[in-house]
């Protein structure tokens, strides 16, 4: 199977990133290659602006609702600014702490 390329500039339509509805379009996308258990890159080129609410509905919730493994395997990120990194960073580890607190 083909690594699939999500181009987040692409997806939402801008260089801004802020809302959880753009998050939404993406996180529909990641979903679909999971549950096909197939590898996503997921590029941020051209995107400007990163915020919270988009980053926490399209990647947070994939980490919240998989095993971190899984999603480590199959999702790469490419193309994603420092700043964007930090966020991500932040959000990705707030994620992974509600997975592991839903499971017990």
């Amino acid at each position: 199977m083909e690594t699939l390329v999500l181009n987040i500039y692409n997806i939402v339509g801008n260089a801004s990133c802020l809302t959880a509805e753009d998050g939404e379009k993406v996180h529909v996308l990641l979903e679909e290659a999971i549950d096909n258990n197939q590898k996503v890159i997921l590029s941020f080129q051209n995107v400007e602006t990163l915020a919270d609410p988009f980053l926490e509905t399209a990647i947070g919730q994939i980490y919240r609702d998989h095993d971190k493994e899984l999603v480590k395997e199959l999702i790469e990120i490419t193309d994603i600014s420092l700043t964007g990194k930090v966020s991500l960073k932040s959000v990705v580890t707030a994620a992974k702490l509600a997975h592991e607190n839903a499971a017990v």
